[in-house]
């Protein structure tokens, strides 16, 4: 897989950032950023790492560095059309904004039947209070929700990303998007050295990540959404599992219930219009 990474001194835009916590600390692993101090100021000095009149093997992934905004779908419409004219296939990651991605979508249309374009939108919490700590500038929950729902009406190839997933709502996520999600849904946990140590700390990431409760999760999602084929886990939660695969079978028992950890799950609802 290919990355379209493009080298922006950081990510944020009209308001809307494709950042979190994780994000900032690769960008600072990775020196796109210096400082953290950089993370909120604007540059414009983006520039496509990959050549759009090439053809290239297998899918290309864009954006990762940065999201499509405002400030950048024009930037994102040149490039993506002659990426795709040249025969690629595209998978478009975002924590998607109405305004951009839709007029975004809109300009590509004549791809839309190709399979060479897949819309996988981030969701990593069903609570606002929490997307607030971890994403502060990103769209709200509800508003990509809509566009998702939106793009799948659409017609469009649609996948959802849960990673890293940030609270005990994940079986919740599922259930709200896999309605509108013809491709895959790829559920992950945070690395902890993304992630500054008060949140990781403040939050009890280490006890939500711990393997019996992934293997929970896992039970739980599994029981209900396997047949769908459309469930993956990313290896940093499949490698975080109990070694013993028989504590992973009786995580929930033989009923499937929800063990205490999760019991307020079922307290958390969303009212969709999802078909």
């Amino acid at each position: 897989m290919y990355d379209i990474t493009t080298s922006t001194g950081n990510f944020i835009a009209n308001g809307f950032v494709s950042h979190n916590c994780y994000a900032k600390g690769m960008a600072l692993r990775f020196h796109q950023i210096e400082t953290p101090e950089e993370w909120g100021i604007m540059t414009n000095k983006i520039k496509p790492s990959l050549n759009p009149n090439r053809k290239y093997e297998g899918i290309i992934m864009t954006p990762t560095s940065h999201d499509i905004t405002l400030s950048n779908v024009d930037l994102a419409k040149k490039y993506y059309k002659q990426l795709l004219l040249a025969g690629n296939t595209l998978l478009i990651v975002s924590k998607p904004i109405k305004r951009a991605i839709f007029p975004l979508s809109d300009h590509l249309e004549e791809f839309k039947d190709t399979n060479q374009i897949t819309w996988r939108f981030s969701i990593t919490t069903m609570l606002e209070e929490r997307r607030k700590i971890f994403e502060p500038n990103a769209p709200g929950i509800q508003h990509r929700l809509e566009v998702l729902e939106e793009m799948y009406d659409r017609g469009w190839n649609t996948s959802v990303s849960i990673e890293p997933f940030l609270d005990i709502t994940l079986p919740t996520i599922v259930a709200s998007v896999i309605p509108c999600v013809r491709e895959k849904i790829w559920i992950g946990i945070m690395n902890k050295q993304y992630c500054p140590k008060k949140l990781w700390v403040d939050n009890k990431l280490a006890k939500l990540y711990s393997p019996i409760i992934l293997a929970n999760f896992k039970t739980l999602i599994d029981t209900r959404f396997s047949n769908t084929g459309k469930i993956k886990y990313k290896d940093n939660f499949v490698n975080n599992l109990p070694k013993n695969k028989q504590t992973i079978l009786t995580a929930y028992g033989s009923g499937g219930e929800l063990p205490p950890e999760l019991e307020a799950q079922e307290n958390i609802s969303w009212k969709s219009s999802f078909k």
